[in-house]
């Protein structure tokens, strides 16, 4: 299975998304914030990164996104947001690799969203 890092800034649903993944047998990290995942991926090294669109903090979750995937560009990348996907496509320009995924979701969702992240 991955190695996933969860970046969410509201502390239940990263621990919601946490345990998910962890069922479906995948190695997760997770985090709330995007300071603290660049700090984890270092020695992590995570083959997905599912990370919140709209982080409480300075840097979004693209921006941490790309941080990421440029230390790690073989990364995949979910966004997960609450804003209507099209408008955020726009907004991602070019950064090639990465999906979204819309709140709210189900465990079914996750578990497709990720196994198509992973090429599976």
């Amino acid at each position: 299975m991955a190695k996933i890092l969860v970046v969410d800034d509201e502390a239940v649903y990263c621990e919601q998304l946490r345990m998910i993944l962890t069922r479906l047998g995948h190695e997760v990290r997770a985090t709330e914030s995007g300071a603290a995942a660049v700090h984890i991926d270092r020695t992590f090294c995570c083959d997905l990164l599912l990370i919140d669109w709209m982080l409480k903090e300075p840097a979004s979750g693209l921006e941490i996104a790309n941080t990421l995937r440029t230390a790690n560009p073989e990364a995949a990348a979910i966004m997960i947001t609450g804003y209507p996907v099209d408008q955020l496509v726009d907004q991602a320009g070019e950064t090639e690799g990465i999906r979204f995924l819309q709140k709210p979701f189900g465990a079914d969702a996750l578990r497709e969203a990720v196994a198509k992240a992973l090429g599976a």
